[in-house]
């Protein structure tokens, strides 16, 4: 059994992947022009009618379930022409991360792994930003007030592991926040915590919003 994480930033690597192609295509239809034959793997660059990317960045559905639930993807041929590599097992996305997971699983089961793969990860850069980063880390006080695990994959998962600030949404240094600061009252229940990115959070200082 393996998971591999396919792309950190899926929508904008199939976006980046489409200008790509675009230009590809282009420069085939020019040579085809003067003469020049494309190899057979050029073909598909010749179909301008449905570009392989606008069959993932249409599907409005696939991108806003997956945000909170991992997702089938359907489409791997197009994935495979974007990226030039094929998912050897079932192709998910979850939090605008594409995931390959192999081995026989029931849909419920590669549902719960790409979770755990997902919250792995997570814990796993908030050990290294709590020990390179944190004051912590760098021989100062440790935080007062601890946010249980439980409230935090909540909340992450609630947040869409983005910034929770309108307009914002960075998936770049987040942190938990609490809304209503502990001294002032506020609890570690998953409605008083949620995501920000260091720079949203610094501007907030400890102002309640």
């Amino acid at each position: 059994m393996k998971i591999v994480k396919l792309t950190a930033t899926a929508r904008a690597d199939v976006e980046a992947a489409r200008k790509r192609l675009v230009k590809e295509r282009a420069m085939f239809v020019d040579l085809v022009e003067v003469g020049v034959q494309g190899s057979p793997s050029d073909s598909h660059l010749a179909d301008s009618d449905v570009h392989p990317a606008d069959k993932f960045l249409a599907d409005t559905e696939l991108w806003t379930k997956s945000s909170t639930e991992p997702t089938l993807v359907q489409f791997r041929y197009e994935f495979e022409l974007l990226f030039g590599n094929r998912a050897e097992g079932t192709l998910i996305l979850y939090q605008d991360c594409f995931y390959d997971v192999r081995g026989q699983f029931t849909s419920a089961q590669q549902r719960l792994l790409v979770l755990e793969a997902a919250d792995k990860e997570r814990q796993l850069f908030e050990r290294l930003k709590a020990k390179f980063e944190s004051p912590s880390g760098q021989g100062g006080t440790r935080a007062r007030h601890r946010i249980p695990e439980a409230v935090r994959i909540e909340v992450w998962r609630r947040d869409q592991g983005r910034c929770a600030t309108p307009g914002c949404g960075s998936r770049e240094n987040l942190e938990y926040d609490h809304i209503i600061p502990i001294d002032a009252g506020g609890s570690n229940t998953a409605r008083n915590v949620e995501l920000l990115c260091e720079v949203c959070n610094r501007r907030k200082s400890n102002k309640i919003q």
